[in-house]
């Protein structure tokens, strides 16, 4: 693309490694979904075949030195589509950036300009 440290984010099964840095890699990530009763939970076992998937598309990833990891539950509205980028009801000067689902770290710079302009614009 012209830029030397320019790297995309590589997807495959689900799985995304995304560059933090020229040496460091986020990889993820899980879906969860609601059992019977409509609770969702994290299942920490998922991270060994996330890790195992990531390993099968990029090898180098195998010896590759795991600095942290975690799991958790993300944000995804009910009833609308994610994310939620809105003005909180009942309030001019409150801005919702939420519920971003598994792509809050991709999508973070769009929200940002977003928000920005929906700021800026309101105060016209």
């Amino acid at each position: 693309m012209g830029y030397e440290d320019f790297q995309p984010v590589i997807t495959r099964d689900d799985v995304h490694i995304l560059p933090v840095g020229k040496q460091d890699y986020w990889v993820g990530a899980t879906v969860e979904f609601p059992d019977d009763a409509g609770n969702v939970e994290a299942q920490p076992a998922l991270l060994e075949v996330v890790r195992q998937n990531a390993i099968a598309f990029c090898p180098a990833l195998a010896t590759a030195e795991i600095i942290h990891t975690w799991y958790g539950l993300r944000p995804r509205p009910e009833g609308r589509p994610a994310p939620v980028i809105d003005q909180l009801p009942g309030y001019n000067n409150v801005w919702l950036a939420t519920g971003h689902y598994r792509n809050g770290v991709l999508l973070a710079p769009a929200t940002a300009q977003i928000i920005r302009e929906e700021i800026i614009d309101s105060g016209k």
